[in-house]
């Protein structure tokens, strides 16, 4: 009989325990949701350094004639397929005025795998080192429209509250081109999103 009860106290103590650890890891900065959220996605996964990787990347990839080449490259492939990990450090990345516009756009290209609010969060980051004039509207067109792969986060998500709020911004501020205006109002409206679709549907490829 004391051991039962032994046992069945030292059970809830375990129970309680745990809930508390589980209680103490969350926080309201966003870096630890996120590091919470990585761990749970893959423990294993150990981090490269971003900046050199990039660089290393950017030199190998450089006279390839097409960014889809960035497919072939083992090390990119893995910083894309764990884009997550690397958010603030590609923000980062493009907030230094020494790397040049071939090194900034693999960095943006190495995103494209991320969850839908990282990528807000990183739009929103992009859409500020534009107005700074830190990055030049071209890049911040890839970052919209990137002529890499097949995803195009921002444009299928344009009818999000967040996504819709950064277009916004971006048309109705004094940095942006006539022309980069009249996209950005297509993509709002749906119709760049709607063309795109109609062209992998008949070209056969999925997004």
């Amino acid at each position: 009989m004391k051991i039962e009860l032994y046992k069945l106290f030292s059970s809830a103590f375990f129970v309680i325990f745990c809930i508390g650890c589980s209680g103490s890891n969350s926080s309201p900065v966003a870096k630890q949701n996120i590091s919470n959220k990585l761990t749970i996605m893959d423990t294993n996964y150990q981090k490269v350094g971003y900046a050199v990787t990039i660089l290393q990347i950017d030199k190998r990839c450089e006279n390839s004639g097409t960014w889809d080449a960035l497919f072939a490259d083992k090390i990119f492939v893995n910083i894309y397929e764990h884009s997550s990990y690397y958010v603030d450090s590609a923000i980062e990345f493009l907030s230094d005025e020494k790397f040049n516009l071939h090194q900034k756009t693999v960095c943006v290209y190495s995103m494209q795998r991320v969850e839908l609010q990282d990528y807000i969060r990183f739009f929103e980051e992009c859409k500020n080192l534009f107005n700074t004039g830190k990055i030049p509207e071209l890049l911040l067109n890839r970052v919209i429209s990137p002529t890499f792969g097949k995803k195009k986060i921002v444009v299928a998500n344009y009818d999000n509250v967040d996504v819709k709020r950064i277009l916004e911004s971006i048309k109705d501020g004094g940095k942006a081109s006539k022309e980069f205006k009249v996209m950005i109002e297509k993509i709002l409206s749906g119709e760049y999103w709607n063309n795109v679709k109609k062209f992998m549907d008949e070209s056969g490829e999925s997004n």
